[in-house]
């Protein structure tokens, strides 16, 4: 190749590079502008934000708390509605699940308080909503119109004493021939 073809070769491999370069520094130079104008967006959106006036802090007001519910007497539904005025009205008070969860368990008695207790000790319970933990507490025991399912009937099951059944125990078997 002589000295004329190889400047030549090399001035076309240098333009072809400095092509490059354009495209890139003009695809660069559009993202720095769009960063520009989210920078200043944000900032506008910052002044702006700053410059409305907070309203006012209100006080949450001071609510009972409602009675215990041992999970047989009564409705849960009433302790339940009175929790969720309670965590509506107060909610920096009980701002986690955790925390309405705890204030639940205090109200529970009974039954109602033995379940909780063994379903929040559960490795499970750790992600636990308050919602699902109150679905789980009305499927276990709040009924609509009175009628029970068998599983809520079999947890709720007592055996009572009854003086006929030691003098059951004790009478002798009669012979397998009577039978």
């Amino acid at each position: 190749m002589t000295e004329p073809e190889l400047r030549a070769s090399q001035l076309a491999a240098l333009c072809n590079r400095i092509a490059r370069q354009e495209n890139l520094f003009g695809s660069l130079s559009q993202e720095v502008r769009l960063h520009e104008m989210t920078v200043v967006h944000r900032a506008h959106e910052a002044a702006s934000a700053a410059q409305s006036p907070r309203p006012p802090a209100v006080p949450e007001p001071s609510l009972p708390l409602p009675e215990r519910w041992n999970g047989t007497e009564g409705s849960g539904e009433v302790l339940l509605t009175a929790l969720s005025l309670i965590f509506e009205l107060q909610p920096s008070r009980y701002p986690s699940a955790r925390s309405r969860i705890a204030l639940l368990l205090t109200r529970l008695g009974g039954s109602a308080a033995e379940w909780a207790a063994v379903r929040i000790s559960s490795p499970s319970s750790a992600s636990l909503s308050y919602s699902e933990f109150v679905e789980e507490l009305k499927i276990t025991f709040c009924h609509p119109d009175g009628v029970e399912d068998v599983a809520s009937q079999l947890y709720h099951l007592r055996q009572i004493p009854d003086p006929g059944c030691k003098d059951f125990a004790g009478r002798p078997r009669p012979p397998d021939d009577v039978l």
